[in-house]
């Protein structure tokens, strides 16, 4: 990759080259300039004075990507060449996300935050051939900063409009020399909502973001690489936006309830490589557990008529083991591998009719109309 200069002093224009980016998802070894893959990396540098903080700003910095949102701005939805994911809880990915080898295969648990990260790749179309959890759309690979020998430690902070404000920091470094590692990074972030309850007057559709991210590297040789790795995300939203779109002012709402919308998720992943000099093989195990609070005013109205709820868990295990060959002047160049998973999703949502006049004699009590529906597999 190369760009022109300014014409130097001799008259004849001076190049700059630019460093390769190395694509780390191309199981056979490439950079991305000689990939035959249609794909986007982004680095550190690009990610962080861009202002990325989540994949849905990926969309700027990636052709055919579109990434939407589906009940909330919690539950991200990827589109990668016309190939769009549906707004509802159950159903398979059109696109895969994989961060640090760790699949995400459901629809509820991809709200990735991007910080400490070293490479986001965007690869369009299937990758069946080189990961076990791939979707026809394509796939994001995340890697995140690992740590080493050296020791690091970084931290940035921003504020923008309705007070929003955001903080992120982290620190790696070795526990025992050559040996034990660690890597410790999270993000806390807030914003003021924009919709105006003139009823209550206040602003109901705030977001509160806290994510966590532990690694613990081991590398008891020249050949194993075994890494320990849990994260956590900890939301607490409002109002979920649902206005009168012909309204004079779509953003002033009356109701007599703002609502919230609270999703917990922690994951816990032990991944086991093994490299030497005619291949590479890779193993990891995860668990993950998902669960959402969401209580919503379903009436639009300053009046106590009618609440909505829904509360959705997830729990996943998924075992995956890649392998494939290496070196660029093998005759013969091969890859393989295996992938299982077991999901249960369990979805508990309804509404409750209240009593506009309260409790009065000859009323009756508030009615739950409750429905659960589960899915395994």
């Amino acid at each position: 990759m190369a760009r022109t200069q300014d014409v130097a002093d001799g008259g004849e224009p001076t190049i700059q080259e630019l460093p390769p980016i190395v694509v780390t998802g191309e199981e056979v070894g490439a950079e991305a300039q000689e990939s035959p893959r249609p794909l986007t990396v982004l680095g550190p540098g690009q990610i962080r004075n861009s202002g990325i903080q989540s994949v849905r700003d990926l969309t700027a910095h990636a052709p055919n990507l579109t990434v939407g949102d589906a009940n909330g701005d919690r539950t991200p939805r990827f589109t990668i060449r016309g190939l769009r994911e549906n707004n509802f809880a159950a159903g398979e990915s059109a696109v895969g996300l994989y961060i640090d080898d760790v699949p995400y295969t459901d629809m509820n648990s991809r709200d990735a935050w991007l910080y400490d990260i070293a490479t986001v790749e965007i690869l369009r179309g299937p990758q069946g051939t080189f990961y076990g959890a791939a979707r026809p759309g394509g796939l994001i690979n995340i890697t995140t900063r690992q740590p080493a020998n050296r020791w690091r430690g970084e931290g940035n902070a921003a504020y923008g409009n309705y007070n929003s404000y955001s903080l992120d920091a982290g620190v790696s470094g070795p526990i025992v020399k050559d040996r034990l590692y660690f890597n410790l990074a999270g993000i806390y972030a807030e914003r003021d909502g924009y919709f105006d309850n003139t009823f209550l007057g206040t602003n109901p559709d705030d977001r509160q973001t806290l994510s966590g991210r532990v690694q613990l590297r081991y590398t008891p040789g020249e050949h194993w690489d075994f890494a320990l790795i849990a994260s956590g995300n900890r939301y607490r939203d409002g109002y979920i936006p649902a206005v009168d779109v012909t309204a004079e002012d779509p953003f002033a709402v009356q109701r007599d309830f703002d609502g919230h919308a609270n999703t917990d998720s922690y994951n816990l992943a032990f991944k086991a490589a093994y490299e030497q000099e005619s291949f590479r093989g890779v193993a990891v195990t995860t668990y993950r557990d998902w669960r959402q609070d969401v209580l919503q005013d379903f009436d639009f109205s300053p009046f106590p008529i009618r609440q909505g709820f829904t509360k959705p868990e997830l729990q996943q295990i998924s075992q995956e083991l890649r392998f494939h060959s290496r070196g660029d002047d093998r005759p013969i160049k091969w890859t393989g591998g295996f992938y299982f998973s077991d999901r249960t999703f369990d979805g508990n949502s309804g509404s409750i009719e209240l009593q506009p006049l309260g409790n009065l004699p000859g009323v009756p009590p508030p009615i739950i109309n409750r429905t659960r529906h589960e899915l395994t597999g």
